[in-house]
């Protein structure tokens, strides 16, 4: 599709967030390991078509190989037949985030409220961090940098 400033992004906006390949000696095994991928799934938030796969891959006749180009459009109501999941880490990722916004939705134990009470920010230790390999390239240049590097003890992580 086209992209350009200013373009709406409807809900029905496919920017497919991953993608499952399976992979077996056999069919039936392709099948299994492909159900049990897509059992094993979270995702939070935007809807998938993981119930849609899911029935596909248990359907009878895509089980036995029985299908053709037209299977989806032959046996769409079938296929789009699927109950909403249990989605107990949304329910209570919802519940999580009201209580912090809104409070607890049961009464306190007592009348006691929480305090309002700010931490205060400990003072930092010194007020001029310490030297780190760039400004070890800035004064020596490469070969300083280079010798730095190699006599550094620790590890050393770059992006």
């Amino acid at each position: 599709g086209s992209a350009l400033s200013g373009a709406v992004i409807t809900p029905y906006y496919d920017s497919m967030l991953c993608k499952v390949t399976g992979r077996g000696r056999t069919y039936p095994e392709t099948i299994r390991r492909v159900q049990r991928a897509l059992k094993e799934f979270r995702v939070r938030g935007p809807k998938t078509n993981i119930p849609f796969l899911q029935n596909l891959l248990s359907h009878p006749k895509f089980v036995q190989g029985d299908f053709a180009t037209d299977f989806i459009d032959i046996n769409r109501e079938q296929l789009l037949k699927y109950s909403s999941g249990r989605d107990r880490g949304t329910k209570m990722l919802k519940y999580l985030g009201h209580t912090r916004v809104n409070g607890a939705p049961t009464p306190l134990a007592n009348s006691d409220l929480p305090a309002k009470e700010v931490p205060a920010a400990p003072a930092p230790q010194n007020s001029h961090p310490k030297d780190g390999f760039k400004q070890i390239f800035d004064s020596q240049g490469a070969q300083g940098y280079a010798k730095a590097m190699r006599e550094h003890a620790g590890v050393l992580l770059t992006d």
